[in-house]
């Protein structure tokens, strides 16, 4: 995406947003740093307003956060947060797979097929790029959320998509777990083809804890490196 490019086509704030968002989450800014209208909109050459839109609609994705007389900021993550995010997650997530029995339809069940053959050959070709870990990881798990089949599920659902992105390498960072991660999405993806609702529930829930350990254990090397 050429991000430097005068917007076209579609809504000028749509646009903006879409930008603006892919960059957030691939964190072309850093938590904290401060997203200026004036200058934003200079850079897009187009007014104020939508990029005053978009802004506040990513405040309200939860991944730029508004300060009072102060402005408009990355969103900070810390451990906590992220914690509370994959704990959310999980809720969501596993009345997704609960759901799979009565709501898989044949195109979910063609699509997960198609995910699993995917990540089977980043296993057997050792692939070991966080982009591709990760885009195959997103999509994966952005279908289980839509088994919920539910309007408001997934409206949370698209704003921890985003937040989840945001700190997906903190646990796809090293090869071994890249790799490791694509066999657990493989075995949930067996189980819960073949029905057995219970065992998938239970590799996920491994799953998450183990998401859940590396950050961690990320938030503690940190702090030692700062002390």
């Amino acid at each position: 995406m050429d991000t430097t490019s005068v917007v076209i086509n579609s809504t000028i704030q749509e646009q903006v947003y879409q930008i603006l968002k892919h960059e957030v989450i691939n964190r072309v800014f850093q938590g904290g740093e401060q997203l200026k209208e004036a200058e934003l909109a200079k850079r897009f050459n187009v007014s104020r307003s939508p990029v005053r839109e978009a802004l506040h609609r990513l405040a309200g994705d939860g991944i730029l956060t508004i300060i009072p007389n102060r402005g408009i900021f990355v969103k900070e993550l810390t451990e906590k947060y992220i914690i509370d995010v994959l704990d959310l997650r999980y809720i969501l997530e596993q009345r997704g797979i609960q759901c799979s029995k009565e709501k898989l339809t044949q195109a979910a069940h063609d699509e997960l097929l198609g995910m699993r053959a995917q990540m089977q050959e980043l296993i057997v070709t050792g692939n070991s790029s966080v982009d591709v870990h990760s885009a195959l990881d997103t999509a994966f798990h952005d279908l289980i959320m839509k088994l919920n089949d539910n309007t408001f599920i997934a409206e949370v659902a698209e704003k921890i998509s985003a937040l989840n992105s945001m700190f997906r390498d903190l646990s796809l960072r090293s090869p071994e777990r890249a790799i490791e991660s694509q066999r657990e999405h493989i075995a949930m993806i067996d189980t819960m083809l073949s029905g057995d609702i219970d065992e998938t529930i239970k590799i996920y829930r491994d799953h998450i804890e183990g998401t859940k350990r590396r950050v961690v254990s990320e938030f503690e090397r940190k702090r030692t490196l700062t002390a």
